[in-house]
């Protein structure tokens, strides 16, 4: 709300007020990872950011911060982003930013009583922000401005909770879709999250170790040349995915391990935008044992969740080494088509670079991950 402008230290300046427009030097864009004129949101640390927390904070424009954090714990996940920009004129390149965080790993259900199969377990997802748009001008159509969060979590491979919220800042709150639909309350224009939810991850038996991912994003977007009063989009401040302490003294809990961080390569980088052909990313890992038991059905590329999605590969290569560095490699191929689609190009325009994650497990259940340096040549 205009409060949390406050809150963070911003003036809200309503277009009345501004003598020169503030121009954002270049396209923006924000994803897992991502790029605010030229500096990197990096948010990405569940390999190795156990009992860590990572907050990063850039400007751009009028972007006044985007911000993402991500903490995870034996018990709990934490992650959080945020969005916000400050009044203007009309920036002169349209503008879209995102700050999202991710969890990927392992869940080990530890029953209350051992040995025992609880049925319908529920964990607490509680979310708590802020999302706000408004645009004075009337003449200024639908989707010029918006503010938008997201959350998934997916446990045992099925999506247990997807929901999203958008303002748009000339026809106001969208009413949110999935579990997040009609959750929040709020004025038109600005709405206010702070909620539990329920998950119910299904039937859990005890000892056993269930995949898990967890994902949550913010953006704020704008056409170029539209004067906005305010945007921003605060999911920063979510709670933790955790299971009530009630709930596990009778029913049970989980101990959580995040994936294992493996190095990749990719070919051909730069990657042609304008013919979209097949690419392939090579797993390296000094065992070559770990290589070969990669199952090729649990792999997924994406650069961010949500609306875009995730591509499998086509097909796997046998073991070799790929860049001749005496390290085995294994590759993975996908389909040129699906990752332009993938890439969101068309609707986003062209993307010089950016950072691509690739998730997926053994066949004995070890998840894995890893993120990989993407370059790109115009359409």
């Amino acid at each position: 709300m205009k409060n949390k402008l406050k809150q963070l230290g911003l003036t809200l300046v309503t277009t009345s007020l501004l003598v020169m427009p503030q121009l954002a030097a270049a396209r923006v864009n924000v994803s897992i990872n991502g790029t605010s004129n030229g500096e990197v949101l990096y948010a990405f640390k569940g390999p190795v950011g156990i009992d860590s927390k990572i907050t990063v904070s850039r400007s751009a424009g009028s972007i006044s911060s985007a911000k993402a954090r991500a903490v995870f714990h034996k018990y709990t996940v934490n992650i959080g982003n945020e969005v916000i920009s400050a009044g203007t004129e009309g920036d002169d390149e349209y503008t879209h930013v995102r700050a999202g965080s991710l969890f990927f790993g392992k869940a080990k259900f530890v029953a209350a009583k051992k040995g025992a199969t609880v049925k319908n377990f529920k964990i607490t997802y509680h979310v708590d922000g802020d999302v706000g748009c408004s645009i004075s001008d009337p003449e200024i159509g639908e989707g010029y401005a918006e503010a938008f969060v997201e959350s998934q979590i997916r446990f045992n491979d099925s999506n247990k909770f997807v929901g999203t919220e958008l303002v748009d800042g000339a026809t106001g709150d969208q009413g949110g879709t999935g579990d997040f639909a009609g959750m929040f309350d709020g004025s038109t224009y600005e709405v206010g999250i702070d909620h539990n939810f329920k998950v119910n991850l299904g039937k859990l038996k005890d000892g056993k170790v269930y995949p898990m991912l967890f994902f949550g994003a913010t953006y704020v977007s704008y056409g170029a040349d539209v004067p906005i009063d305010f945007c921003y989009s605060d999911f920063l401040n979510t709670s933790k995915f955790s299971v009530d302490a009630d709930i596990a003294d009778i029913k049970g809990q989980f101990k959580i391990t995040p994936a294992k961080q493996v190095d990749s390569l990719i070919d051909p980088q730069p990657w042609d935008s304008a013919t979209y052909p097949d690419l392939t990313i090579y797993i390296e890992h000094e065992n070559e044992t770990f290589l070969n038991n990669i199952d090729a059905n649990q792999i997924q590329l994406f650069e961010r969740l949500g609306d875009a999605g995730s591509i499998q590969p086509k097909s796997i290569e046998d073991v070799g080494d790929f860049d001749q560095d005496g390290v085995p490699d294994r590759g993975m191929v996908f389909d040129g088509v699906s990752l332009f689609d993938l890439l969101q190009i068309e609707i986003l325009g062209f993307k010089n670079d950016t950072t691509l994650y690739l998730i997926g497990e053994t066949d004995s259940g070890i998840p894995f991950v890893s993120a990989i340096p993407f370059e790109s040549t115009p359409l």
